[in-house]
C-alpha cells in the first residue's frame, strides 16, 4: 500500500487551530481533492494518516509532517496542487514524496525539533536573561502527569542554541529534544527566561517551528530526506 509524506506549513492565520482541528481539516481536504486514501479498519473507518509531533496551539510552522496511505500511486505534482486548493488560508502543503517501504512510523521516529523565538523589542534584556539561564546548572520545569507532578531538568535536552540581536529585536533559535521519549516544550523555555531576571519580560511575538528531525542510521535527518 503506497504511503506519501507531506510537509506543510501552518501560518499565522491558522495558528489557533488545534492538532485535532488539523486532523479533521486534512480528512476533509483529502476527500475534496479526491485522493484515493486508504481507510482504517473497524466500525468507524477514517482516512489512514499519521501526524508527526503535534504543534502547540498559537505557534506557526513551516515544518509539519503527515503520512498518508493511498490505494494506488499518485502523481505528486498534480496531487499537491489539488490538495492545496482544498485547504483553507494559513495551511499549505509545501512538498510531498513517497515513503520507501519499511520506514518507521513517523510519530515514533521524531527525535528533535528546531524553533525560532522572536521578540520585536527587548533584545538586550533577552541577551541578559539568556546568559543567566545558560549559567544555571539545571533547567527544572514541573509537569503534570496522570498520577502526579514531576520535576524535569530539560537542559540536557537542548542540543543547540543561537541568539542574535538586530537593533532592539532579539531572535533565539533552539534545537531541542522532541518526540515520545523526551521533549522540550517551547513555553517552558519562555517561562525559564521570565524567571531569570527582575520585573516583567514580554512574551515572544511569535514562536515558529523551523524543522523536525527523525533518527535514521544513527543520525538526525529531516523526515523528507531519503
Amino acid at each position: 500500500m503506497p504511503r506519501y509524506r507531506l510537509r506543510y506549513a501552518k501560518r499565522w492565520a491558522a495558528r489557533f487551530l488545534s492538532h485535532l482541528d488539523m486532523v479533521r481539516l486534512f480528512e476533509r481536504a483529502l476527500r475534496r481533492a479526491a485522493w484515493p486514501v486508504s481507510l482504517t479498519g473497524g466500525f468507524n473507518r477514517r482516512p489512514k494518516m499519521v501526524f508527526a509531533a503535534a504543534l502547540p496551539v498559537g505557534l506557526t510552522s513551516t515544518a509539519e509532517y503527515v503520512d498518508v496511505w493511498v490505494e494506488e500511486a499518485i502523481e505528486p505534482g498534480g496531487a499537491l496542487a489539488v490538495l492545496n486548493a482544498s485547504l483553507p488560508p494559513g495551511v499549505e502543503v509545501l512538498a510531498l514524496a513517497p515513503v520507501p517501504e519499511g520506514r518507521a512510523n513517523l510519530m515514533a521516529a521524531v527525535r528533535a525539533a528546531r524553533y525560532l523565538f522572536a521578540w520585536p523589542t527587548g533584545g538586550e534584556e533577552l541577551a541578559r536573561r539568556w546568559l543567566a539561564l545558560e549559567r544555571r546548572p539545571r533547567w527544572c520545569v514541573v509537569r503534570r502527569t496522570k498520577k502526579a507532578l514531576r520535576t524535569i531538568d530539560i537542559k540536557p535536552l537542548v542540543y543547540e542554541a543561537h541568539l542574535a540581536r538586530r537593533g532592539s529585536s532579539g531572535i533565539l533559535k533552539l534545537t531541542v529534544a522532541s518526540g515520545q521519549e523526551s521533549n522540550v516544550r517551547p513555553g517552558e523555555v519562555v517561562e525559564l527566561l521570565v524567571e531569570c531576571g527582575e520585573g516583567g519580560f514580554p512574551e515572544p511575538f511569535c514562536i515558529h517551528r523551523l524543522e523536525l528531525f527523525i533518527e535514521r542510521g544513527g543520525r538526525l535527518v529531516t523526515p523528507l530526506e531519503t
